[in-house]
């Protein structure tokens, strides 16, 4: 009997130090609490190396011809650097679709409104972080400015051109006060 007691005894023990073993847990999750973990997600989500979202705005002014630097390869019809933005700087209608009829995805509009979404998120979590107060201005005025910056980028390419005329009926790019993926966008009317 005290045989059976103690594999019992040595059966609950062993199942009742499982369970944290068995519990699940994401390899790549991280919850920022600190002003630096913020500025990790700062940079990490919002200033991307290298990411060019609109590199036809060079195309559409008067230095298309001193472009073939850019990095852009030939083109399949001709050997022209600028046939992969034909339809930009030739101010085509549609300049998505190419000359070969081929589209090309302007990601702009969805990547600043990405950076939008970060910014608010950091500069909502900002009186609960950990870190000094000049450590928390210095993320401010920098999710501040890239939050300006891309409502700046969003209305020059997706705004309407300034009339006086008209100027009080025009809207431009919806504003994003949201923490949290939602359709609750407002246009801005100002």
């Amino acid at each position: 009997m005290k045989k059976y007691n103690l594999y019992l005894l040595l059966l609950i023990v062993i199942l009742s130090s499982c369970s944290d073993f068995l519990e699940e847990s994401s390899q790549d999750l991280m919850i920022p609490k600190s002003v630096k973990d913020y500025k990790e997600l700062l940079f990490g989500e919002i200033l991307k190396n290298g990411e060019v979202l609109h590199p036809y705005l060079e195309y559409m002014t008067d230095d298309v011809k001193d472009q073939c630097y850019y990095g852009t390869n030939p083109g399949v019809i001709s050997n022209d650097f600028r046939e992969s933005v034909w339809a930009y700087y030739t101010w085509q209608a549609n300049p998505e679709v190419g000359k070969l009829n081929e589209f090309t995805a302007d990601n702009a509009w969805v990547s600043y409104f990405h950076k939008i979404l970060m910014t608010n998120i950091i500069l909502d979590n900002l009186p609960k972080m950990t870190g000094t107060d000049i450590e928390r201005q210095d993320l401010a005025g920098e999710a501040y400015f890239m939050r300006a910056f891309s409502y700046f980028m969003l209305a020059n390419l997706y705004g309407q051109p300034y009339h006086p005329a008209t100027a009080d009926q025009d809207l431009c790019v919806p504003v994003n006060n949201e923490i949290s993926l939602s359709d609750k966008m407002m246009r801005a009317s100002y």
